[in-house]
């Protein structure tokens, strides 16, 4: 059973927003400490077209295409975590 909701993407394999070029993004390096920090948090890239030389920002993760499913089987398991948590509290004041 599958549990991540987002799966890593690569801007290689990405088509430019401007020419439309297929796979021909490659990401640029931080210019500043700054973006390095935002990098690391954010998960968040610099690209650059080869083609048409267009440079912009590129979102490392994308939700998968069962994301669906997988928030069904989070909503699935903590409902049932919350009723055997209920029992048992129930359980617990009613006989000790």
């Amino acid at each position: 059973m599958e549990f991540n909701l987002f799966r890593v993407r690569s801007s290689a394999f990405t088509t430019c927003p401007k020419c439309g070029a297929y796979g021909r993004m490659s990401r640029m390096k931080p210019d500043s400490d700054t973006q390095k920090i935002m990098y690391k948090i954010l998960k968040i890239r610099k690209y650059h077209c080869n083609e048409c030389k267009h440079n912009g920002i590129f979102f490392n993760y994308g939700l998968r295409k069962n994301a669906g499913r997988i928030l069904i089987n989070y909503f699935i398991f903590l409902s049932a975590a919350a009723v055997i948590l209920l029992i048992s509290y129930f359980i617990i004041k009613h006989y000790f």
